[in-house]
């Protein structure tokens, strides 16, 4: 089962060959921006990075809890959680991007860019 994540224009998620739209809201937000660095970042980040004006314990909380609401969607097999960080290891448009651009594979550009970077979506909170 792989997934592929959309961020350039309208946010969406590919798993198992069928494409997804998940709702507005803090999950998504949380598996797009680890889709987008693809890489490690501290749970300190995390709550930092959602929760700015809480205080430190109530946003580490908060974070908790978002992360086992992910982990429980079925197309997150691949994220990975321990105990100080998380990632979501996939693939997405915007890495392609990159290595089109890299390659100077116009082509792959055009075919590529759908728009703004998540563009329609906000959080309301």
């Amino acid at each position: 089962m792989s997934t592929y994540v959309q961020l350039l224009g309208t946010p969406a998620i590919r798993h198992d060959e069928r494409w997804l739209e998940p709702a507005m809201g803090m999950p998504s937000a949380l598996l797009y921006y680890l889709a987008h660095q693809g890489a490690w970042l501290s749970r300190e980040e995390l709550a930092f990075l959602f929760w700015s004006d809480s205080p430190e314990a109530h946003a580490r909380k908060n974070l908790r809890t978002l992360i086992q609401r992910v982990k429980d969607l079925p197309f997150t097999e691949t994220l990975e959680i321990e105990r100080s960080r998380v990632r979501w290891q996939v693939d997405t448009d915007v890495h392609k991007l990159e290595e089109a651009l890299t390659a100077s594979d116009g082509k792959s550009l055009l075919m590529l860019y759908k728009g703004e970077l998540l563009q329609g979506f906000r959080l309301d909170d």
